[in-house]
């Protein structure tokens, strides 16, 4: 399980890691982008999945916002220790796609005016430099 989670062995009471996270960011965020698309798509088809899995979905993308290099230095936290051995690991520790964070952002906060301060903050960078896959 360990090797499959690429290093992590703290598997509870540590809300929005992922399998990925110990890769890199950029495979998180992939995961999220997967999520938030198929999420979108079904609620546009009359189907509510964000609300199944909306306080996952909202830890996940918060913590991981959060880890981000060109997160704001007020908002960026230092990887916890007890996650990779505290560090990012792997090619991408910064925005991959700020799409994926839009999605989210579009969801949570203008649909159900949610606070989600890491996600809001990091989309300026996205929209500087119109990263994309």
């Amino acid at each position: 399980m360990v090797v499959f989670w690429h290093g992590n062995s703290q598997f509870s009471g540590h809300n929005g890691v992922a399998q990925e996270t110990c890769r890199d960011l950029g495979h998180c965020q992939m995961l999220l982008a997967a999520f938030a698309n198929f999420a979108e798509t079904a609620y546009h088809q009359g189907v509510n999945l964000y609300e199944e899995m909306h306080d996952r979905f909202v830890y996940a993308a918060e913590f991981h916002a959060s880890l981000m290099a060109d997160q704001e230095p007020r908002l960026r936290q230092s990887w916890p220790s007890w996650l990779c051995d505290g560090k990012c690991r792997g090619e991408y520790c910064g925005l991959v796609n700020g799409t994926t964070y839009e999605i989210i952002h579009h969801h949570f906060v203008h649909r159900l005016n949610l606070s989600l301060p890491n996600v809001t903050a990091l989309l300026p960078h996205y929209y500087a430099t119109h990263q994309l896959f």
